[in-house]
């Protein structure tokens, strides 16, 4: 690499570049690293429009990708020209599952290739365990947001845990930011307002959360359920709600781009997923200093990092619904402290990104110069 090049790198996002874990967590590494690398994304089918222009407007690019499913071929090939044609450095490929081997295949002739998983479980997890040696054969550099999803990934190769990180201090409580949040969503100061921050799939498990919260409302008139997110299944829960007792307490608030302070106005966070990487949601509710009750067979306990985070098996929604009667939680001050100390602060995580993709140029540099 001649003096003053900076370092290009090429981050491969294997589902929609929205307001989901995967997304969140590549925006995050990208604000950390702009301005030392030229860091351009690839996503599938669609990609925020704001997110784009955020990313053009510092020198970066997206390219959106299509057919993968349908056409894996073709999206190989295209890829294939984008790894080749960028000249990357680094190519870091975000998935959930074995099914990144079609992403590695592309980036074969590109620099070196990273694979990043990010959950413990998949749709077709015989087709998983039978393409995992491949995938670790490839990839020059295996990360994981978890013990738990590496180990689902790479079975027993050795990987590093490298966790979902974020700017910690910007989801610090702010108790004006409460007030504010509450007038704005017409809700009274006594409200008990449960939320769940999440993407709209059938493994969120939104149809649990709910009736958890119906079973609730005949404990405490007061409550109120707050969904924030998009997905697949939107409409299907919306009309979900519409045959549920206590429907018209449950407000959809849509795609977020203002997590960090809609966090303010909540009382307790509910999240019954049936499988997580990680969760980088719960770790920004717990940053804020939120009571969280997650669901004990599909979370990581690594997760878990304040006192008031409680773990229930998510198979009787009156179990959860009891609990939260008799015990309520309460909001803890210092969580932004405690999720930073954890190791789950963008800026030492995003460090350890910058020297991983630092180690692996230099070995590049160096086979290049042995090839010659």
């Amino acid at each position: 690499m001649s003096a003053g090049k900076r370092m290009k790198v090429l981050a491969v996002c294997t589902v929609r570049l929205m307001k989901n874990g995967i997304s969140t967590v590549i925006l995050q590494y990208y604000e950390y690293l702009k301005d030392r690398t030229d860091y351009d994304i690839v996503c599938l089918n669609e990609a925020d429009p704001d997110t784009v222009q955020r990313i053009e407007s510092s020198g970066g690019k997206v390219f959106v990708l299509r057919e993968r499913r349908q056409r894996p071929v073709s999206y190989v090939r295209a890829l294939a020209r984008i790894c080749r044609d960028g000249g990357y450095d680094i190519v870091h490929i975000h998935g959930n599952s074995s099914s990144v081997l079609l992403e590695l295949l592309a980036a074969r002739r590109a620099g070196a290739r990273i694979v990043h998983a990010h959950a413990a479980t998949s749709a077709h997890p015989l087709l998983n365990r039978l393409l995992r040696p491949a995938v670790s054969l490839l990839a020059d550099r295996r990360l994981a947001c978890s013990d738990r999803a590496g180990r689902y990934l790479y079975g027993g190769r050795r990987f590093t845990v490298l966790p979902n990180a974020f700017d910690t201090e910007s989801f610090e409580f702010d108790a004006q930011k409460r007030a504010d949040y509450r007038k704005a969503l017409s809700l009274r100061d006594d409200d008990f307002v449960i939320g769940c921050v999440a993407v709209f799939s059938e493994v969120k498990n939104h149809t649990f959360l709910i009736d958890t919260f119906c079973e609730y409302c005949r404990y405490n008139s007061s409550a109120r359920l707050l969904l924030a997110g998009d997905g697949r299944l939107y409409q299907e829960i919306r009309k979900y709600v519409l045959s549920k007792p206590f429907g018209d307490k449950i407000i959809f608030l849509g795609v977020r781009n203002d997590v960090s302070g809609l966090l303010n106005c909540f009382d307790q966070v509910l999240f019954p997923s049936k499988s997580e990487g990680l969760g980088i949601s719960l770790l920004e509710a717990q940053a804020n200093g939120l009571p969280v009750i997650a669901n004990k067979e599909g979370i990581s306990e690594a997760v878990k990092i304040n006192p008031n985070f409680l773990f229930l098996p998510a198979d009787d929604p009156r179990r959860w619904a009891l609990q939260l009667f008799r015990h309520p939680g309460k909001r803890i001050s210092g969580g932004a402290e405690n999720v930073r100390r954890a190791g789950y602060d963008i800026n030492c995580q995003g460090e350890k990104l910058y020297r991983v993709y630092s180690s692996l140029q230099k070995r590049q540099h160096s086979r290049r110069r042995q090839d010659r």
